[in-house]
């Protein structure tokens, strides 16, 4: 994996068009997945699970009820082209609503995704693990953004990492031979766009499988199960458009061809916006 110190350029569809859902049909949306979210295997994981993301909040129509969990199950492969997106609302109480969706196409299914919607409540507020205090909130000049390796390129193949902006913490490296499975870095949405609950649940997602700073070369990587957890409502206070957050992926445990990986997200300002985990395959 490498990275390029050329400056930052805009995307050709910003990430609310690449992810935007039509009504077809009473629960069903009609989307497209686009060829500029190709991954090493098809089309990038966190990007579909962010279009049904859409779909729901789509269907729920209640902005005092934000996203706040997304878990996604990858049941099959997706394709670049036309899908479709099937939401059931599965109850709607007077704080959350629980809803369940399918994402298919031709018939196959290719997602199976469960979330919750729920605005703030009254609680207990704290934050344990604030982003490490040694940690700018803005990468240091010179840190150029990451980019998939020359032999990986293909037009159909690793052009996620166009779609927004990742520069790498020079401390976690890929095929580094590390010896901890730990990759971190900036992240922001390109041209200045705003950061959603979708994009979040697409961006901790976006990294390289974080196994990899521990190995040398690549190996099947590919997600099984990905859930995100969303912990602020008000994201564009704590992450206005054009500030980057930071997050990091961690998998400290790997047994039987799986690891499981841990993610959290920080605002500038340190507080905690996101937490992650995904089940993945770890070679074979």
């Amino acid at each position: 994996m490498t990275v390029t110190a050329s400056p930052l350029e805009g995307s050709t569809v910003s990430f609310a068009s690449a992810i935007q859902v039509t009504p077809d049909g009473p629960g069903r949306f009609a989307a497209d997945l686009s060829p500029a979210w190709a991954s090493l295997v098809g089309i990038h994981g966190g990007y579909c699970s962010a279009i049904v993301a859409r779909a729901i909040a789509a269907s729920v129509t209640d902005p005092a009820r934000p996203t706040r969990s997304v878990s996604t199950q990858f049941v099959s492969v997706p394709a670049p082209g036309p899908a479709e997106v099937d939401v059931t609302i599965e109850r709607s109480g007077r704080t959350a609503t629980f809803a369940r969706a399918r994402l298919t196409q031709e018939g196959r299914v290719r997602l199976v995704v469960s979330a919750v919607l729920a605005g703030g409540r009254p609680g207990t507020d704290y934050d344990d693990r604030p982003r490490p205090a040694m940690v700018p909130a803005t990468p240091p000049a010179g840190l150029g953004r990451i980019a998939p390796p020359p032999e990986a390129m293909r037009p159909d193949r690793v052009s996620h990492f166009d779609n927004s902006e990742l520069i790498l913490d020079p401390d976690t490296v890929p095929f580094g031979s590390q010896d901890r499975s730990r990759l971190a870095g900036w992240l922001r949405p390109l041209d200045g766009e705003a950061i959603t609950a979708e994009w979040i649940v697409c961006a901790m997602d976006f990294f390289p499988p974080a196994v990899f700073s521990r190995l040398d070369h690549p190996v099947p990587a590919a997600t099984v199960d990905f859930t995100v957890h969303v912990l602020a409502s008000d994201l564009g206070a704590l992450a206005p458009a054009g500030a980057h957050v930071y997050a990091e992926m961690e998998a400290t445990a790997s047994a039987d061809g799986y690891t499981v990986e841990s993610g959290r997200m920080w605002a500038p300002d340190g507080t905690t916006l996101a937490t992650s985990h995904q089940l993945r395959l770890a070679g074979g």
